[in-house]
């Protein structure tokens, strides 16, 4: 039987413990996260956002060093999907 499959939007990645249950459930294969590039970057953004917001500019490198282990661990994970959704393809309006 294939597995589910959900979409997981930034909203839900924010969280520590979200993220947590998230990849645990993955890695159990309970089910098969995907995200796509938009996702990816606008967790990005929301993430430094709060960094900055709680940290202010000081320990910039302690946030790329948690960012970039947190993205290893997310990345081992979830399958990126580059499909564009219906009636935003190229060639069509």
């Amino acid at each position: 039987m294939p597995l589910p499959v959900a979409v997981i939007d930034t909203s839900v990645l924010v969280s520590n413990a979200n993220r947590e249950h998230l990849v645990t459930a993955a890695y159990e294969t309970l089910y098969r996260p995907v995200w796509s590039p938009w996702i990816i970057a606008e967790l990005n953004q929301v993430m430094t956002w709060n960094w900055v917001r709680n940290k202010g500019l000081k320990e910039r490198e302690q946030w790329s060093r948690l960012y970039k282990d947190m993205m290893s661990l997310l990345t081992g994970h979830f399958r990126a999907s580059t499909r564009s959704p219906p009636g935003n393809r190229r060639g069509r309006n």
